[in-house]
Formats: C-alpha cells, sequence, structure tokens
C-alpha cells in the first residue's frame, strides 16, 4: 500500500475517533454527575427524632395502660421533664449529637423541657451557618391536648426545637 492510500485510511478513521471520544465525555459526564459525595440527613434525622418523641409509647404521648393504647396528641405533663426527655432518648448528658427545647404553652403559662440545655444555648447562635461548625435547626409546633396529674385535659401548644450539628 502506497503512503497516499495510508493517509487516506487514517483519514477516514478520523471522525471515529471524534465520535468516540464525545461518548466517552458523556457517558463520563452522566457517571459523575450521578455520584453524590455528600448527603444531607439532617431533615430526617429531626423529624425521626421528633417523631419518636411525639409517637412512641415511651415517648411525650400519654398511654392507657388499662386499654392498652397510647393517645396521640395527648401530652402526658407528667413526662415533659429534662430528666424523662433524655431516657426517651437514651442519651446521656454529655452527648453532643443533638440538643432541642420543648416549649409547651397553654392560656395561662409556658414550660420548658430541655434535651442537653447547655449545648442548646450554645449552639442557637450557630444556626443556619454553613460547614462544619455550622448546625441545623428545625422546629415544629402541633395542638396537643395536656392531660395534668389529675386526669384533666386542657388545649396546648407543643413546640418542638431540633438542633443537629451539620456533618
Amino acid at each position: 500500500m502506497n503512503k497516499k492510500a495510508q493517509i487516506l485510511d487514517m483519514m477516514a478513521h478520523i471522525p471515529k475517533m471524534i465520535i468516540l471520544a464525545v461518548i466517552i465525555f458523556v457517558v463520563y459526564s452522566l457517571i459523575t454527575s450521578g455520584i453524590r459525595n455528600e448527603i444531607n440527613v439532617f431533615n430526617a434525622e429531626s423529624e425521626l427524632i421528633i417523631q419518636r418523641l411525639l409517637y412512641s409509647k415511651e415517648g411525650l404521648s400519654y398511654y392507657d395502660p388499662d386499654i392498652n393504647r397510647l393517645m396521640i396528641g395527648t401530652i402526658d405533663i407528667n413526662k415533659f421533664s429534662d430528666n424523662s426527655l433524655q431516657s426517651m432518648l437514651g442519651f446521656n448528658t454529655l452527648d453532643q449529637h443533638l440538643a432541642a427545647r420543648f416549649t409547651l404553652s397553654t392560656e395561662k403559662e409556658k414550660k420548658y423541657a430541655f434535651i442537653n440545655q447547655e449545648w442548646f444555648f450554645k449552639w442557637l447562635p450557630l444556626t443556619g451557618k454553613l460547614g462544619v461548625g455550622g448546625k441545623g435547626i428545625q422546629k415544629e409546633d402541633f395542638p396537643v391536648m395536656i392531660r395534668n396529674a389529675e386526669g384533666t385535659q386542657e388545649y396546648g401548644r407543643l413546640l418542638i426545637e431540633v438542633i443537629l450539628p451539620n456533618a
């Protein structure tokens, strides 16, 4: 084969190489755009903590042992204290994973209970900051019935504020 034929044969492969390069670039772009190096679990984690405290037998809701039923939306005032909240989630007081404030308000008064009260007030100014060291806050407000020690009930609102560190 002469030199002219070799050059023409090589030139016939140039469009194939360009198409191959474009295909490789497109496949690489699709693969790398689908890979996430960071997954944001803040909303799921804070919602899970709130749901566990509200809707579990060991949580804030009133549990009637006679009928073996949990009264959703009815807060047992006997369980509304710092110590009982700490034990519900099984956190010790030195745990720096989360902090939360629970505000139970009625027409007459407001009561507060905390998980890691010291860290809640340390982290509160850091909420909204991005990156490592910043904190995120999730607030949820619920209409509830408050069951007193005497067994009477009154209407109230429960505001839950959960602060978690950014991952």
